[in-house]
């Protein structure tokens, strides 16, 4: 009798420890929320928040300096929340990134991530996080179809992918990784570089 008494008991601490397992699956996957002031924008994606330290806006792909509208997304992102008070909903995925925390910001109700996307100061990258990032892409599809923010730059009408050799429209449904791309001014530049059109759009 007594056998089954400690049987069951074992089994009743190994279930609980079970529980308490699948319980820390799926919400913590992300951290509390945190709240700070915006003293920076570092960046068109990287802010500095007190209190926290560098934020890496998730889903903002980085611009390099040499891009068209790094300025301007820079600046945009800097109207929307410089001096503010920010909501940081992090995440706790690759947390050793040594651009910082990664995180959505809020200004009040506004997602900053989405609506630097929306208005065409950013574009999307599908990273490894604990939102549906792939859901995102409609509102980059909402700012190429009116034409706002950086789907508006017509000084480099052609975008190559530096991996594969194939150049792009620049308002190509085409996702390219900002590390890949290489801007041209003309059709010829992008050949006489070894680069061929892209089927989708026809460049």
């Amino acid at each position: 009798m007594k056998r089954v008494v400690t049987v069951a008991v074992i089994l009743g601490f190994l279930l609980s420890l079970l529980l308490t397992g699948l319980s820390t699956i799926g919400p913590t996957a992300f951290a509390a929320d945190k709240t700070g002031t915006v003293s920076k924008v570092i960046s068109n994606n990287v802010v500095e928040v007190s209190g926290i330290g560098k934020v890496k806006l998730i889903g903002i792909d980085s611009f390099k300096q040499d891009h068209p509208f790094h300025a301007k997304a820079a600046t945009y992102l800097s109207t929307l929340v410089q001096g503010k008070t920010v909501k940081v909903e992090t995440c706790s995925k690759n947390p050793n990134d040594p651009r910082g925390v990664r995180g959505v910001l809020y200004v009040g109700s506004m997602n900053v991530n989405q609506k630097l996307l929306s208005d065409g100061y950013g574009d999307l990258v599908v990273e490894k996080c604990h939102l549906d990032l792939d859901s995102w892409a409609k509102y980059v599809d909402s700012a190429r179809a009116k034409k706002v923010g950086l789907w508006s730059v017509t000084t480099y009408p052609f975008v190559g992918n530096a991996k594969t050799k194939i150049f792009h429209k620049t308002l190509c449904h085409m996702f390219l990784k900002e590390s890949n791309k290489v801007y041209f001014k003309s059709r010829e530049d992008a050949m006489k570089q070894g680069f061929s059109g892209c089927k989708m759009c026809a460049p």
